[in-house]
């Protein structure tokens, strides 16, 4: 009556960003069938080349039901493989998606999201999610300015399993570690367990000794397995191991499997009745908090973007008045200067604008939406408790 579950960041980005991106998916692939899961995640799977390694090395290992988005390149790049037949599978993508003109994060452009899918194993159905979080790109001692997105799809993520009356296994790249606020809103709005902190075995996931990582970075663990059990039966989690993270060798260069290591737990089912207990009141307000903050940064940027724009478009002006300046000699270099300057900010004043009206809306809008999940975690405290409600406002929430 046994499950086994893996999960890997394979690190397959696109446009050759991922060294020996090939090699290492082929190892992957390789890995499978001697690992043996009954249900496999993936994460970051950008590219159809690696896709379909991965998807041929899945199949070797007794894992024919495989689902993914046709578009991997805006979907987090997420796959799940199963020994057993899945059902109503759908693939949510997060509302606050981070900041489109950083283009050097790209967590924007890879549209984040998760997979949920239903699972018909001989022991009993359970639900099984896979999902990819917003990164932190801070320095190390330095505050991460993603924390009210990461914030915003966690609640997301933990609204979309609401409904999971069976036993619910959820896992993936979090990229938050465990002293972070998120990981406990997390748990407290989701009823979700750490499986590594039930079991006393936390192993890092993100490794400085990786190759492929900054050395300046710490170890530290990103990469979770999450349980939560059913209204009838529940997984008992009987171990977990990091695997995908033998040092290798590519043409030379040292290597490994990806820039993550993986994960790979084993469950067995087992009776059980419990009523889930309500998400905790403090956590609910601690999430209030980091969303009004991620909230109020968006105004932030949208009125700078718009004060850009604006800059912007008085020095057209002045460029097309300097259009008008007599062909004279000695005027020329000016002239030139003025209008060459000015179509410059002609087009960086219209990509503000464009992040301004048309991309911070939508900015602003996620946060309400996940202010308004939070109301519903609320609502069923406020039968016995009066408080005020969460505000939805075009102005910085304080």
């Amino acid at each position: 009556m046994g499950i086994r579950v893996a999960s890997l960041n394979v690190w397959a980005l696109p446009a050759g960003l991922a060294r020996h991106e090939g090699e290492r998916m082929r190892a992957i692939a390789g890995t499978l069938p001697k690992l043996a899961p009954d249900l496999l995640a993936f994460q970051e799977v950008w590219t159809e080349t690696s896709r379909d390694k991965l998807v041929a090395g899945a199949r070797a290992a007794g894992l024919q039901s495989i689902w993914h988005p046709q578009d991997m390149s805006d979907s987090g790049g997420l796959l799940i493989a199963s020994r057993f037949p899945l059902a109503d599978v759908r693939f949510d993508a997060y509302r606050a998606r981070g900041f489109p003109e950083r283009i050097q994060h790209s967590d924007y452009w890879g549209g984040k999201g998760f997979i949920r899918a239903r699972v018909d194993t001989p022991y009993g159905v359970l639900d099984f999610a896979n999902t990819h979080l917003h990164a932190n790109y801070a320095p190390p001692g330095t505050p991460d300015e993603y924390v009210g997105v990461r914030t915003a799809q966690l609640v997301q993520f933990a609204a979309g399993l609401r409904d999971a009356r069976a036993p619910l296994l959820a896992v993936g790249d979090f990229n938050l570690v465990e002293s972070e606020d998120g990981y406990d809103v997390l748990r407290g709005l989701s009823g979700l367990q750490d499986v590594a902190t039930a079991l006393d075995r936390r192993e890092a996931t993100a490794r400085a000794g990786n190759p492929y990582r900054r050395k300046a970075r710490d170890d530290s663990r990103i990469d979770y397995v999450f349980e939560r059990p059913g209204e009838e039966r529940r997984l008992v989690a009987k171990s977990i191991e990091r695997v995908f993270d033998t040092p290798l060798q590519f043409g030379g260069e040292p290597g490994n499997y990806s820039d993550h290591a993986g994960l790979l737990a084993t469950f067995e089912f087992e009776a059980h009745r419990a009523t889930r207990p309500p998400p905790d009141r403090a956590l609910i307000e601690r999430a209030r908090d980091l969303l009004a903050e991620g909230r109020a940064l968006a105004l932030r940027r949208r009125s700078n973007q718009r004060q850009t724009a604006a800059a912007a478009g008085c020095a057209v002006l002045i460029g097309a008045a300097a259009t008008r300046m007599p062909r004279v000699t000695r005027r020329r270099l000016l002239r030139n200067a003025l209008v060459l300057g000015c179509a410059t900010s002609g087009g960086l004043g219209a990509g503000h604008l464009w992040l301004s009206e048309w991309i911070h809306p939508d900015e602003v809008s996620s946060f309400d939406a996940a202010l308004a999940d939070l109301e519903d975690y609320l609502a069923p405290l406020r039968r016995h408790t009066r408080t005020s409600p969460i505000q939805s406002t075009e102005e910085p929430l304080s």
